[in-house]
């Protein structure tokens, strides 16, 4: 009799830590399925958010008139912009970089509007284009020697950005900028320079 009542009492003991073992386990499972909703719904909300960015990087100054002078420098970027959906959104940026060559320093800087199409994944790949304005200032001990007027320049970016929270992502980022010049022939414009080059930052949601 009483081994039949410890065997009943032990069945009963075994059972509560089986359903208490389960019980956690789909306590795991739906917080698990609560992160991946989550997740899902970063990469797939509609509702339109403003975006803000920085970047850091280095880039290289391609210079056809300056003879291989100017090589990579320091890059900086700070983008404002609006997630209109999942796989679109436009940006404004403003960009700086600076260089050292035999003849002084310069320093580029200006800014552009880029539509940017991307993956809508956890990391999603973008790629980016638009168009904007850009001037050169040439440096000698410190001091201004020369400046250039605002010229066109064509930013081409492609790179990936991580959601690591559903306001905050990081993101890794290679550029060339195609900067023009006014020519000589009809007015036209034709590709003089380049700044390419890569950088990482972050860019929060709001």
């Amino acid at each position: 009799m009483d081994t039949r009542r410890s065997g009943t009492l032990l069945f009963a003991i075994a059972s509560m830590l089986g359903v208490s073992a389960t019980a956690r386990a789909n306590t795991r499972d739906d917080a698990k399925e609560s992160k991946e909703d989550e997740s899902t719904e970063v990469r797939l909300r509609h509702r339109p958010q403003l975006a803000l960015g920085v970047d850091l990087g280095f880039d290289r100054y391609a210079a056809a008139q300056a003879g291989g002078d100017f090589g990579f420098g320091p890059a900086w970027q700070v983008r404002v912009g609006a997630q209109l959906h999942p796989v679109i959104s436009i940006d404004a940026h403003y960009f700086g970089t600076r260089h050292e060559g035999v003849v002084g320093s310069m320093v580029a800087h200006g800014f552009s509007f880029e539509p940017r199409v991307s993956i809508p994944l956890r990391i999603r790949p973008y790629l980016s284009t638009g168009f904007g304005w850009y001037t050169v200032t040439a440096y000698r001990n410190g001091e201004a020697i020369a400046e250039a007027p605002l010229a066109l320049q064509v930013p081409v970016s492609l790179g990936a950005e991580w959601l690591l929270r559903s306001r905050i992502g990081l993101q890794a980022e290679g550029t060339c900028r195609i900067l023009l010049d006014q020519g000589s022939v009809d007015g036209a414009y034709f590709a003089r320079t380049q700044l390419w080059g890569g950088s990482l930052g972050a860019r929060a949601y709001f």
